[in-house]
């Protein structure tokens, strides 16, 4: 993803100048990862930042390829976000705002605020329907180890960390389709003010919302609750 989408993202996340976002590539030590690593995965920057308490969620930004998801650290820290919001759902922190767990957010906006295009949102949906997270890689052989080692030992093992991950981008997805719902009644109206009742009369068929959107007719067959 262009540096310039990713701070898009984060625009189109941000509640104001205060918002503060860790990010993995600038608060580590580029030139000395492995101290910043350490030995295990709960001495790690990325889970003492995840950890922290004044953590309010994980905005988890992808483009259509969805390459994070093929990255063992990133695999790391949506575990990571998955055993937050178990914990923290509902609950506040330091700064006094709810735990929101994890966000997907694109160039366009974040999905679960029904920003992205409903184009994007399939394509990322595509991509994510064949992906197993299992198949994620790290430029260290002992840093993927170490990782899948963790996610096998929690209960439910890749198969739980899957269902997060699945979960999280139906809810988004869901209100991408919302969104779409609302925009296109929008237009209606507006078509409805801009012309004249009796010369839309016979274009009916064509304003129409349709009763089942291609979002969620998609959904369905990816998607089936177990």
């Amino acid at each position: 993803m262009p540096f310039l989408h990713f701070i898009d993202c984060l625009k189109g996340h941000a509640a104001g100048e205060m918002t503060c976002y860790w990010v993995c590539t600038f608060a580590n030590n580029q030139w000395k990862v492995s101290e910043e690593l350490g030995d295990q995965v709960q001495d790690s920057s990325f889970y003492l930042a995840l950890h922290g308490q004044t953590c309010r969620g994980t905005l988890f930004i992808l483009d259509e390829k969805a390459l994070p998801l093929t990255r063992s650290w990133c695999l790391f820290e949506l575990y990571q976000s998955a055993l937050l919001t178990e914990q923290r759902t509902g609950a506040t922190g330091s700064t006094g705002t709810a735990f929101q767990g994890i966000l997907l957010g694109t160039a366009s906006g974040v999905m679960n605020y029904g920003q992205s295009s409903a184009d994007l949102a399939l394509k990322i949906c595509r991509t994510l329907s064949t992906m197993k997270l299992e198949d994620a890689t790290a430029s260290c052989e002992k840093d993927k180890r170490m990782i899948d080692e963790a996610v096998s030992d929690h209960p439910g093992g890749f198969h739980a960390v899957n269902a997060f991950l699945i979960d999280a981008v139906k809810n988004a997805l869901q209100q991408t389709e919302t969104r779409f719902r609302e925009d296109f009644a929008q237009l209606q109206q507006d078509l409805s003010e801009a012309w004249p009742e009796e010369s839309l009369e016979s274009q009916d068929s064509l304003v129409e919302a349709p009763s089942t959107t291609v979002l969620a007719r998609f959904l369905r067959s990816v998607w089936k609750d177990e």
